[in-house]
């Protein structure tokens, strides 16, 4: 099973938490190698707050919808059966990354210690710490002005989408006086990221942009996703953002300001003595529109990066199946066609390992689909693991991009 990192960051004074806690208690193993019965209690208890992660997902960029508008229907809760998670996931999740991803990092391969290699901070303090469990790897650190480390000068797409993995925390910690707990990313209309134009504020169960809009996910209360993962994708095309946070839309706006937001920031302030607990996993910046299903077709193949699994296994993520159900309604409406389905992945492990891994993925992926009701005789499968790579496998971006499914006609 590959490593998934994710990043702790330290942010806000609060009350002491049990998480906090923990956490600090994490910190003081990695650094100063506490005794071993310390360490076993230690990781049950991270394993426990950690356990109910969602993972990774998908956006249009299209402007569809009224300035403002929200989705509508039921939410996905921590605890939902995985079947009723699904059918949520497929009906009402409409967000798919751009084609082509710019930046991404899940934190594999970074040393214990030290500043994550892909990032840039203006303050504060941030090192990579490691726990047992689920999570093998964490950022612990007060973050201040956190960006990828672009190259100078670069500037995003007109078109692009962000998505990220975030802890929820104790929905009642404050920062005494400051504000309350939750994420930002800040926006900027130049490349020297001055005077940002959009401030976007990520809170339990809610997003706002300023004072532009606020959007909540309804029926659902910041004590529903305290110690929990929630997926956050944004989608900007222009000077339109629309956010989701898990499968819900909670707004889609335009910005009432001079220049698009080209580059963005992550923030946290106001850090006074004991702190929430701040975690983020699997960042990823893509470029361009969507991709067009109607290519399998036209074209006779369609590749895609947005079906997800579980690191390491053939176990489909539920968002995923927003993207299988719209590759299933173009099967569906070409009944007479047969497809075949090839799984490939990065070269993270055994060349054996990933080929059997790429076959498991590449059935899984029909499965799903007959499901759904295409006819499984129409759908043959097989997988390729690392063997036909289209991208660089020696960079994050390059190992997300060879991490694929496509789609291929029969004739």
């Amino acid at each position: 099973m590959k490593k998934v990192i994710i990043v702790l960051m330290a942010l806000f004074a609060f009350q002491v938490t049990a998480e906090a806690q923990i956490l600090d208690k994490v910190k003081r193993k990695v650094k100063q190698k506490k005794d071993q019965e310390e360490n076993k209690a230690i990781d049950k208890g991270i394993d426990e707050i950690f356990k109910k992660k969602d993972e990774d997902t998908k956006d249009g960029n299209d402007g569809d919808g009224e300035e403002g508008s929200q989705g509508s229907g039921p939410s996905v809760t921590p605890g939902m059966s995985p079947k009723k998670e699904r059918d949520i996931w497929m009906q009402r999740y409409d967000f798919q990354p751009g084609s082509e991803i710019l930046f991404f990092d899940d934190f594999e391969g970074e040393q214990l210690g030290e500043i994550p290699s892909k990032w840039q901070y203006n303050k504060g303090n941030i090192e990579v710490v490691q726990i047992d469990g689920t999570h093998n790897k964490v950022l612990n650190g007060d973050l201040g002005h956190t960006r990828p480390n672009w190259e100078e000068g670069f500037v995003l797409p007109e078109a692009y989408t962000i998505e990220f993995d975030v802890f929820m925390a104790d929905p009642n910690a404050k920062d005494k006086g400051f504000g309350s707990y939750g994420y930002h990313v800040y926006f900027y209309p130049n490349a020297n990221y001055q005077h940002s134009n959009a401030n976007m504020d990520i809170a339990h169960a809610q997003i706002s942009l300023q004072s532009i809009v606020t959007g909540k996910v309804p029926d659902l209360t910041a004590n529903d996703l305290a110690n929990s993962w929630n997926h956050i994708s944004i989608s900007v095309n222009g000077n339109s953002i629309k956010a989701y946070f898990n499968d819900y839309r909670v707004f889609n706006t335009r910005l009432n300001t001079d220049g698009r937001p080209m580059l963005f920031s992550l923030w946290n302030c106001c850090q006074t003595g004991d702190k929430p607990v701040f975690l983020m996993d699997n960042f990823k910046v893509a470029a361009g529109a969507h991709p067009r299903y109607d290519e399998l077709i036209v074209n006779g193949r369609l590749t895609t990066n947005n079906i997800l699994f579980e690191s390491g296994s053939a176990q489909l993520l539920p968002r995923s199946y927003a993207e299988i159900n719209r590759i299933a309604k173009v099967l569906k409406a070409n009944p007479n066609t047969s497809f075949s389905i090839e799984g490939h992945t990065d070269n993270v492990g055994g060349d054996s390992d990933n080929l059997e891994l790429s076959k498991a993925r590449a059935k899984a992926v029909a499965d799903a689909l007959s499901d759904l009701g295409v006819e499984r005789s129409r759908l043959t499968t097989t997988g390729f693991g690392e063997a036909i790579p289209i991208a660089d496998n020696g960079t994050p971006e390059g190992r997300a991009m060879n991490r694929r499914v496509e789609f291929v006609v029969q004739l």
